[in-house]
Formats: C-alpha cells, structure tokens, sequence
C-alpha cells in the first residue's frame, strides 16, 4: 500500500527522495529443527516466491496547483463572503490530459500575473473593515504603527491552509518581519498584513506541489 505525501518546494524540481528498499528475503537452513513439518517449510518457500519485490517508489514529480484548486484553497481559507471573481488561462494538456499538463507547466507570465492580481484583491479583502474582525484572531496594539507579534498569529494561522502544511518558525518569522516593515513604512498595520499575506498567496509553496510515492 502506497501512501501519498505532498509537500510543496521552490520553483524547479526536487532531485532528492527517500530511497527505501526492501530487504530479501532468505532462509537459511543449516539442519532440519525437530518438530518442523514438511508442509510447513513448503508453505515458507511458497511465501517468499510471492513476496512483493523491492521497490523504489517513484520520483518527485513539481506540478502547477491548478486553478480551482488556488481559488477553492482561498475559498476555504477565508470563506465565502471573500469575491474570488478570477479566470485563468487554461493548462496546457498532455496527451489530452490536464493532470499531466499540469506535471509539466511552468508559470506563464499571464498566469503569474492573474495569480497576483488575485492574491492582491483576496489580500485586501481580508484586512478590511467588513472581514479583519473575524478573519484575523488578535489586534495590534496601534494600527498605525507595526505588530509583528499579531501579524505572526495571523500569518501561522492562514499559512498552515494555504502551504497545506504548519509553517516553520523560520517562515513565520519572515512572512511576519515583511508586514512590520511595510506597516512601519506605511504606518498601516493592516496594509503591512495585506502585503505580506499576498506574497504568500504568490509564493512557490502555495502554487506547487510536490507529489512522491514511497514504497
């Protein structure tokens, strides 16, 4: 039985993977231990000739989230009342087949640029007057000034929906530097947030994914 895991990467692929391998098997049978049937050691050896062979799982495999799957994240990270309002241009198919096309595409500039227009407007959304209250858990001390302590509350919360995954500290700490330097210049916490939060919304994690198979 395989398990799935995704995980999302920087733009290019991966060129490392678990490489699990089976042991195999052997029986070593120096002399014949008393008690032991026949039938029973036949059955063994049936057992080891029907025994999975050693697998090495398959490679990484970068593929482009597709379009309904970016607007359903953000649909289901921020809710409903967030106007996606976006069309984008259609993955190139291989073989007919969009998965593939996907498994293949890089970003095009008419892609990136709807991807962004989209993150800026959900970004904008979310920090206004009509959503910061319920989408956004704490409240900065000054809303003219900085907050890293709230931004990083917030950003963990909304990264671990759209990354599919928690965040690092790392990553928290550096979505959450971005907002109070562009809050401080702009004297704006919610304009800092907004701007920090589009980033992610842009960012390799959120718009790949990382398919491998173990064995």
């Amino acid at each position: 039985m395989h398990a799935l895991i995704k995980k999302c990467f920087f733009l290019g692929r991966t060129n490392i993977w678990p490489a699990i391998r089976f042991g195999a098997i052997s029986f070593l049978t120096a002399s014949v231990i008393a008690g032991c049937s026949a039938p029973l050691l036949q059955d063994e050896v049936l057992q080891s000739s029907v025994d999975e062979p050693a697998n090495d799982g398959s490679s990484a495999r970068m593929r482009l989230i597709t379009s309904e799957q970016y607007l359903n994240t953000l649909a289901h990270t921020f809710g409903p009342s967030i106007d996606l309002g976006s069309k984008f241009p259609p993955l190139q198919r291989t073989k007919g087949l969009l998965a593939n096309g996907a498994a293949t595409a890089g970003v095009t500039a008419a892609q990136l640029e709807q991807y962004q227009r989209t993150a800026a407007s959900v970004a904008s959304q979310v920090v206004d007057n009509e959503h910061r209250n319920f989408l956004i858990s704490c409240k900065p001390e000054n809303e003219k000034a900085a907050d890293q302590e709230c931004a990083a509350e917030f950003l963990a919360e909304a990264g671990r929906l759209l990354y599919r995954r928690p965040l690092s500290e790392i990553q928290i700490k550096e979505a959450a530097e971005k907002a109070s330097i562009a809050g401080n210049d702009l004297e704006d916490f919610y304009t800092g947030l907004a701007i920090a939060l589009e980033g992610m919304l842009i960012s390799p994690e959120m718009l790949f994914i990382v398919e491998t198979v173990e064995p």
